[in-house]
């Protein structure tokens, strides 16, 4: 009994604890107390019950080519599921860790660093010195967003080379959508952005250049768009879009993860 006193006291019972010995060392010493004292009011209160322990949360992360309907997927997919919704709210937080207005921190948003880019937020910014205005620290600060996004809740993100910067996650699914230039481009005029194929054509392009460039010099090895580097990829032409977003969620219900409400 006091030796099971003496840990438990000295190590305060965490089942994340580190190193492995002391979490042995607890939950042996924690058994010793408890089965001297013959308690199951105990057994209760110190070990939590199953739905009270940490569960993995879930990170579903969108790649898209431009006008794919990407967007507006993971946004559902966000609802159904009552996760959290990541897309220009990854540049907020980001902005304000840097301390720069928004307006500015949006000129690098998915775009490959610049030497000019750099001088003009240096130029206009309120951070501090031009290493902490460099492209690479701004992916840098919008990693560590998407990071602790990920660590502390559900949540569906849109592109910002997420399932790059989360592929250690866990419970990572990562999904890329892609859709012929004529269909994209169809959506584009529909959405307002232009009012003819042709220029909606070189919209997509230029866009889906630019993340590419992004992706590609910020991930290495990894290729933006190819296949066998994400969990799901689909076409999009083939699906309207709820049918789209209900074949994901049969995916998703799969590989385990489901609505909130059905896991209780």
């Amino acid at each position: 009994m006091f030796f099971g006193l003496f840990f438990y006291f000295r190590y305060p019972y965490n089942f994340n604890i580190r190193p492995f010995f002391i979490n042995f060392a607890q939950f042996f010493s924690l058994h010793c107390l408890l089965r001297h004292l013959k308690s199951p009011i105990l057994y209760l209160m110190i070990f939590p019950l199953k739905e009270d322990m940490d569960i993995p949360k879930f990170a579903i992360v969108v790649g898209r080519q431009y006008g794919a309907g990407a967007r507006r997927m993971a946004a559902e997919l966000a609802r159904r599921l009552g996760a959290a919704y990541y897309d220009k709210e990854l540049l907020d937080e980001a902005a304000r860790r840097l301390g720069y207005h928004l307006s500015l921190f949006s000129a690098a948003d998915e775009r490959r660093p610049s030497m000019l880019r750099g001088m003009w937020l240096h130029g206009f910014g309120m951070g501090g010195g031009t290493d902490a205005l460099s492209g690479e620290t701004l992916f840098q600060v919008q990693a560590d967003v998407l990071r602790d996004i990920a660590e502390h809740g559900n949540c569906v993100i849109v592109g910002r080379a997420a399932d790059y910067v989360l592929r250690h996650h866990p419970k990572l699914v990562s999904i890329f959508l892609h859709a012929p230039a004529q269909h994209r481009a169809a959506n584009i005029v529909s959405r307002g952005e232009c009012d003819n194929v042709t220029a909606a054509t070189e919209i997509a392009r230029r866009h889906d250049r630019r993340r590419e460039e992004f992706y590609n010099y910020f991930t290495g090895s990894h290729r933006w768009g190819r296949a066998h580097n994400y969990d799901l990829t689909l076409d999009a032409s083939h699906f309207d879009a709820d049918a789209l977003t209900d074949f994901v969620m049969k995916y998703l219900e799969a590989r385990g993860i489901r609505p909130a409400d059905d896991n209780k």
